[in-house]
């Protein structure tokens, strides 16, 4: 039987990058997900827009000497009017900062959180194929920059166009003819806007592209900072850091001197557009053609139309930078796209990739593991077989074990049984069900596994145990650290199971890391516990106590042990010695021995290092 990822379940980055119009949209979806927000945020910009626009206005009436406000009559009138109005604006401008400012935050928490979410639920085989630096940089930097679009930007932008709107319509109300010599240079203006806009969005994409690049080369060097040190590769790492950041350095200089030549262009043009406007007002009023109160207050609307306009452009340019950082999001983040759109109709698969959508449960103590006949190649190298037809059965309550030289493809094997790749031919039966019918979330409660370089996670002795069992009683943690020969070590620390073990628990030695990564997976009960070299760094003493721990718990347990040193696994039920992705041959101890074949030249081999 053959299987194949469906097509539908490529990868969250399926689709073809997504437009500007697609990442306007889906902003806009975020957006609206905090509806009261939005709303109250909304109202507080739009009144402030209507005080700010009541000024001229105000200047307007302060110079006719027939109206209630004229200064020349009342000019408390004026000024208590000016008081109040611009304590209106006060407290809408505060309002409007402070509500768009949560709803960006909040938008952007739960970005996040969906983002990571969908990340780091996918399959094995897409961070095969995508930097972890890329992906930190858009949960992080890209975030960031959404925040500031939806929090500044985009209020800035909706602010601005609401004043220029209504200030062109107000202006035309005082003077059309004036208006439409100003208004000659809009089609300028928009032809600026999106050609310049389309470049800045793609050197904005750019220079996200490389700033992730160069987090990648400073998160390298700082988690294998003991190997850079040991290969005195410091000034290695600083040339490529420095190349990496003058890559950043380079792309965002062309993106500043377009953005800058952008708005300055619009501020340029605006500025020119007034000053013959004014000219041609002026002569207006001297021929008695306009009230010099009008011509104040329609040169207030202009300048407010045109400081407006230069604020629109400027903002324009740095929300085009945004949705570059909306796009690369999106492209890794379709699961929340949906949900906010509300559309139910994807499949699982699709929301939260995977390698497969079983929904079977296992919950029973007979755990068998079959491969029947199974092939696989590796999705960034499918033209390289890794195995090919494989055929054993790992039955309930048994010791197998997996020996043969490096490359061989036994790592593989675990890595088919978890579920991270499914295979290229053939059937992985889990207690009779295909692999592909096993709900994941129950196939990895069952099953623990020990790599040969355990990575432990930041945080305390305590912490790491309790990622087996989070319901652990101290009673049992004692016990599994006991069984694997380190509770003596706990203890005699000064804070005991609550010391910090230090970023992938490098505080503590390779031997004493691979202890504790076997009472984490011990203290999970599971049904069957992978063995991936995880005895290589413990000395002969703690091996054979870590042999009698395991001797207790064959028959409940099923226990499959990949190992080069052949002391390891002489007791195993059945051993399978493999070469070049195939089992060349299987049996016992004993029986492997009594063919002299490849096992036996392994035993004499370890017996003449020995």
């Amino acid at each position: 039987m053959t299987h194949h990822e469906s097509s539908d379940e490529a990868s969250p980055a399926h689709s073809s990058v997504h437009s500007r119009r697609d990442g306007a949209r889906a902003l806009a979806r975020l957006c609206l997900s905090e509806k009261r927000l939005l709303l109250g945020g909304g109202i507080a910009l739009f009144v402030g827009v209507e005080s700010n626009l009541l000024v001229p206005e105000l200047a307007r009436r302060a110079l006719s000497p027939v109206s209630s406000l004229s200064i020349f009559a009342y000019p408390y009138r004026i000024i208590l009017a000016a008081i109040i109005l611009f304590f209106i604006q006060g407290i809408a401008y505060y309002l409007r900062t402070y509500l768009l400012g949560i709803l960006a935050h909040r938008v952007v928490k739960n970005l996040r959180f969906n983002l990571f979410s969908s990340l780091i639920k996918n399959r094995i085989s897409f961070f095969d194929t995508h930097k972890t630096s890329d992906l930190v940089s858009r949960v992080t930097a890209d975030t960031l920059m959404i925040q500031e679009a939806i929090g500044v930007r985009a209020s800035v932008i909706l602010r601005y166009l609401l004043q220029i709107v209504q200030g062109i319509v107000l202006m035309i109300w005082l003077s059309p003819t004036l208006t439409c010599i100003l208004l000659s240079i809009i089609p300028v203006l928009i032809s600026v806007s999106v050609v310049l806009g389309k470049r800045l969005r793609k050197l904005s994409h750019t220079h996200q592209a490389m700033l992730a690049e160069a987090s990648g080369v400073c998160e390298q060097s700082f988690s294998m900072i003991r190997t850079v040190k040991a290969c005195r590769a410091e000034q290695l790492e600083i040339r490529a850091f420095n190349k990496a950041t003058t890559a950043v350095f380079e792309t965002i200089t062309k993106r500043t001197a377009v953005s800058a030549f952008f708005q300055s262009s619009v501020t340029f043009l605006m500025n020119t557009s007034l000053v013959l406007v004014g000219l041609y007002g002026l002569q207006l009023a001297n021929s008695g053609g306009m009230s010099w109160g009008n011509l104040v207050a329609f040169g207030m609307y202009g300048a407010t139309v045109a400081m407006s306009a230069a604020f629109v452009a400027g903002g324009f340019s740095d929300f085009m930078q945004s949705l570059a950082a909306v796009e690369r999001v999106l492209e890794f983040s379709s699961s929340f796209e949906h949900e906010q759109s509300g559309d139910k109709s994807l499949s699982p698969c699709l929301t939260i990739p995977s390698t497969n959508c079983g929904t079977i449960s296992q919950a029973t103590s007979d755990y068998p593991v079959t491969f029947d006949r199974v092939s696989f190649s590796y999705p960034t190298r499918p033209e390289v077989p890794v195995l090919t037809d494989i055929s054993f059965t790992i039955p309930a309550g048994k010791f197998v074990a997996l020996v043969g030289p490096s490359g061989s493809g036994k790592s593989t094997i675990t890595q088919l049984i978890l579920g991270f790749y499914p295979p290229t031919l053939g059937e992985i039966m889990i207690e009779g069900h295909p692999i592909s019918q096993v709900s994941l979330s129950s196939l990895r409660r069952q099953v623990a596994i020990v790599p040969q370089d355990p990575v432990l996670f930041s945080g305390s002795i305590r912490d790491n145990l309790l990622i087996g069992l989070p319901d652990a009683t101290d009673y049992q943690l004692v016990e599994v650290c006991r069984a694997v020969n380190m509770i003596a070590f706990i203890d005699s620390l000064p804070a005991g199971f609550d010391t910090s073990v230090g970023e992938r628990g490098l505080q503590l030695s390779g031997g004493q890391r691979q202890r504790l990564a076997i009472a984490r997976a011990l203290l999970s009960a599971p049904h069957l516990l992978i063995l991936d070299e995880a005895t290589s760094s413990l000395d002969a003493h703690n091996e054979g106590l870590l042999q009698e721990t395991l001797s207790t718990i064959i028959g409940r347990t099923s226990l499959l042990v990949i190992a080069h040193r052949l002391a390891t696994v002489q007791k195993a039920d059945e051993l399978l010695v493999m070469s070049s992705g195939s089992i060349l041959e299987r049996g016992t101890h004993e029986s492997l021995l009594s063919q002299n074949g490849l096992y036996a030249d392994f035993v004499r081999q370890q017996i003449i290092r020995g």
